[in-house]
């Protein structure tokens, strides 16, 4: 069986301070990439200084540089227009991807080539400082459940969404090239959760590959481009984006997305916009169920902790 190709994509645009990090991360992996394409978007740093001396004598990078600057979502979607691999993966700046990623990702993937997206666990870090972190695990039915590889169908991808706090990191996937391409790429209208939208909407199709391990460390910070695009004064108009967005897909993308409880990974500010506006109250339903699930089950960890700490 042929082994499936990787492209990785770094977009880099005023971020010196850890680009380096963000290379070596990528170069040093076990597994070479089939290309590394990197988009300088303009930077009035000296990112590019390093990028040039970082990647010097790799015969698998490619540097566009940007006159202008474009933004993300801009560089996004023209780093997966130029990729050439079977899978493609987007590697942020500021982030730090770990040992293994690549060759434990695409060994896995070898095995399920029809797969639509890979993920696994995500490490998020503060204060720049990536020895201390705290792991976010996808959340599946049971503790023990699953603790090796394992890849999702279409249909446990739905059971999943609706019976667990299954969810997607965007910092983690590696996406299948074409299917990108059929699902119609990263909107740009979707803002910070287009790689949310399209990694869930390929998942819910096509089935995820995923292994239960940290492989990815994502930098927070309230400057970040989510950071900034999540605050609570810009959430309900990104919510109505996100909901117009569904409502002109397929009548089977949405009863998936209804029947998932898909949205209730966008919390409360969710809720609120679907409150807001009558045309979507049919997926209310299912959405308050989950949540009172959610808010049942939290309480009785609560108090179970609190009587297991008493009899002690």
């Amino acid at each position: 069986m042929k082994k499936p190709t990787l492209s990785v994509i770094l977009a880099s645009y005023n971020y010196s301070k850890y680009i380096k990090s963000a290379i070596c991360a990528i170069v040093q992996q076990s597994y070479e990439p089939l290309e590394l394409i990197i988009i300088e978007d303009a930077s009035t740093d000296n990112s590019l200084d390093i990028l040039l001396e970082e990647t010097k004598g790799l015969s698998y990078v490619k540097i566009m540089v940007h006159a202008k600057n474009q933004g993300i979502l801009y560089v996004m979607n023209e780093g997966f227009s130029l990729a050439k691999g079977d899978f493609v993966y987007y590697a942020a700046a500021d982030d730090i991807i770990c040992p293994g990623l690549f060759e434990k990702s695409m060994n896995l993937l070898q095995k399920h080539p029809t797969t639509g997206v890979f993920c696994s666990n995500m490490g998020a870090f503060f204060q720049n400082n990536p020895s201390i972190f705290q792991e976010y695990p996808i959340k599946t039915p049971s503790k023990e459940f699953p603790k090796k590889e394992y890849f999702f169908s279409p249909n446990e991808v739905e059971i999943l969404f609706q019976k667990t706090k299954l969810a997607i990191h965007g910092q983690c996937c590696i996406y299948n090239r074409p299917l990108i391409i059929q699902h119609g790429g990263f909107s740009s209208n979707l803002l910070a959760l287009t790689d949310w939208y399209l990694a869930h909407k390929i998942a819910l199709h096509q089935g995820m590959a995923y292994i239960p391990e940290l492989l990815v460390l994502s930098r927070m910070n309230s400057q970040t481009y989510s950071a900034k695009a999540f605050r609570i004064s810009k959430r309900h108009a990104l919510n109505k984006k996100i909901l117009q967005a569904i409502e002109s897909e397929s009548p089977v993308f949405q009863r998936k997305v209804k029947k998932s409880c898909l949205l209730i990974q966008l919390g409360i500010p969710m809720l609120i916009s679907l409150l807001i506006s009558p045309r979507y109250w049919n997926f209310l339903p299912s959405l308050l169920k989950k949540k009172c699930k959610n808010i049942h089950h939290k309480i009785t960890h609560i108090f179970s902790h609190r009587h297991t700490l008493q009899n002690r």
